[in-house]
C-alpha cells in the first residue's frame, strides 16, 4: 500500500503543534508495517517563519517528505494561522498522485485539502479526512469558516471515503456538517508514545528548581500553546481565588501565540505577579518532569478534539482538570482520569483546584489507575494498526458510493 499524507507541517517542525508530533509517530510505525508513505507538507515552522527556503525533499525513518515552499496569503482573524498556498503541490497532484492507493488529509479548512480533494475526484483516488479539532466554527473568522463550509467544505467531506474523528465529540461535529455520513466516520484516538512514559519520572528536581527554598508551595501547571482558546485566563482567575493562593505557584509552559502579554497583565491585576511564571517551550524530558512535579495540571480549553497533554499528564501520575463537553473531556471521563469542569466556569475551576490540593493522594491514585488502561489501549503501535485497517478497507473499496 502506498499513501500520500497531506498536512500542514512535519518533523522537525514540532512548533506547529501536537498534530505534527502525532503524525510523525503514526507514520513511522506504518512504515514498519510495510506501508509506503509520502508526506506533502509546507516548509513552515510557525505562523510567520520557514524551516528553510524553497522546496526540499527528505527521507525521515523511511518516510518520504516533500516540504513545499509556501506563501501565506492573508490572515484570518486574531490568533488564526491564516490562509496559505504552496504552488508546487499542484504539479505534484498532476504528476504523481496516480501513484498512490489513497490520500490522507489532515485538517479541514485549508487550501491544500481543496487542491488534493479536487485532483483525487478527477483521478478516482479515495481519500480520508482527519479534521484534528478544526471543525468548530465558533471562534476566529466565523463568517469565513461558514462560507467555506457551504462553498467547499461539504463537498470535500461528502466525497471522502472515510472521516476520521479523534473522539466521539469530533464525530458529532462531523455529523453536524454531514448528517448522512455516520457510516463513514471512524473514531480513532491519537496514539500516545507510551514507551516514553514506561516509568513515572521523579518530579523532585523540577519542584526544587521552582521552589528552591522548599517552602512547600503548591504547583499548578499548564502545558501547551499560549492561545486564547486554551482558557489560561480562566486558570489565572481561578488561582487568584484559590484557598491556597498564598502558597500557590502557577507555571505556564509552551510557545506564545500572542496571548502572553495579555495574560501577564491579567495576572498583575489579580495580584499574582509574583506567583506566575511563563517558562516558554520545554523539551519532552522537562515536560515529563513538570507533570510529575506538579500538584495539579490544568488543561481546560474551549475545544480539544483529543488533548495529548491530558494523556501525558495522566501517564506521569499527575492530578488533572480538563473541560467538559470536549473530545478531551469525553476521553478523560471514559478513563475516569480527570476532574471535569465547564469551560469558562472560574468558580468550578477554583473548587476543582482546591479539591485536588485538599486530597492530593486520592486524585493521584485516580490518575495512576487510569494510567494502566491508557498504556494498554492508546499506545502508538496499537493505534497505527487501527489506521492500517481503515486504509486497507478504503484502498480496497475505493470512494464511497455516490461520491
Amino acid at each position: 500500500m502506498k499513501i500520500c499524507y497531506v498536512t500542514l507541517g512535519f518533523a522537525p517542525a514540532f512548533e506547529l503543534g501536537g498534530p505534527v508530533q502525532n503524525s510523525y509517530q503514526l507514520l513511522r510505525r506504518l512504515v514498519k508495517r510495510g506501508v509506503e508513505v509520502t508526506v506533502c507538507c509546507t516548509n513552515l515552522s510557525g505562523k510567520s517563519t520557514k524551516s528553510f527556503a524553497g522546496t526540499r525533499r527528505s527521507f525521515i525513518e523511511g518516510i518520504e517528505v516533500i516540504y513545499f515552499d509556501t506563501y501565506k496569503l492573508f490572515p484570518l482573524g486574531f490568533g488564526s494561522f491564516g490562509a496559505y498556498y504552496a504552488p508546487g503541490m499542484k504539479n505534484f497532484c498532476r504528476e504523481r498522485l496516480d501513484d498512490y492507493s489513497l490520500i490522507h488529509m489532515d485538517g479541514y479548512r485549508v487550501v491544500p485539502n481543496m487542491l488534493f480533494s479536487m485532483y483525487a475526484r478527477k483521478k478516482g483516488i479515495p481519500y480520508v479526512i482527519q479534521a484534528r479539532g478544526t471543525l468548530p466554527a465558533d471562534f476566529n473568522s466565523i463568517a469565513a469558516k461558514r462560507i467555506f463550509d457551504v462553498v467547499f467544505g461539504r463537498q470535500i467531506l461528502g466525497n471522502a471515503a472515510c472521516l476520521i474523528a479523534s473522539s466521539e465529540t469530533e464525530k458529532r461535529q462531523y455529523l453536524g456538517l454531514m448528517p448522512s455520513s455516520e457510516p463513514f466516520v471512524r473514531v480513532i484516538g491519537c496514539g500516545v508514545d507510551v514507551e516514553e512514559y514506561s516509568e513515572i519520572p521523579d518530579g523532585n528536581s523540577f519542584r526544587s528548581r521552582w521552589d528552591p527554598e522548599r517552602k512547600g508551595r503548591k504547583i499548578v501547571s499548564y502545558v501547551g500553546r499560549i492561545h486564547a482558546l486554551k482558557g489560561i485566563d480562566h486558570l489565572i482567575r481561578a488561582c487568584a481565588r484559590s484557598a491556597y493562593r498564598s502558597d500557590l505557584l502557577l507555571l505556564i509552559a509552551g510557545p506564545d501565540e500572542g496571548e502572553a502579554r495579555r495574560l501577564r497583565k491579567l495576572a498583575d491585576r489579580e495580584g499574582l505577579w509574583d506567583q506566575i511564571r511563563f517558562i516558554g517551550r520545554i523539551d519532552n524530558h522537562e515536560k515529563r518532569q513538570m507533570y510529575a512535579g506538579s500538584d495539579v495540571v490544568v488543561y481546560a480549553s474551549k475545544s480539544e478534539s483529543f488533548g495529548m497533554v491530558a494523556f501525558e499528564a495522566v501517564l506521569c501520575g499527575a492530578p488533572l482538570i480538563v473541560s467538559r463537553d470536549t473530545g478531551c473531556g469525553d476521553l478523560m471521563n471514559h478513563y475516569s482520569a480527570a476532574l471535569l469542569v465547564d469551560y469558562g466556569d472560574v468558580q468550578a475551576l477554583t473548587r476543582g483546584i482546591d479539591g485536588i490540593l485538599d486530597e492530593p493522594a486520592r486524585h493521584q491514585t485516580k490518575s495512576l489507575n487510569a494510567r494502566d488502561r491508557i498504556i494498554a489501549e492508546m499506545g502508538c503501535d496499537r493505534i497505527a494498526g487501527l489506521y492500517h485497517d481503515v486504509y486497507s478497507e478504503v484502498a480496497e473499496n475505493g470512494r464511497k458510493s455516490g461520491a
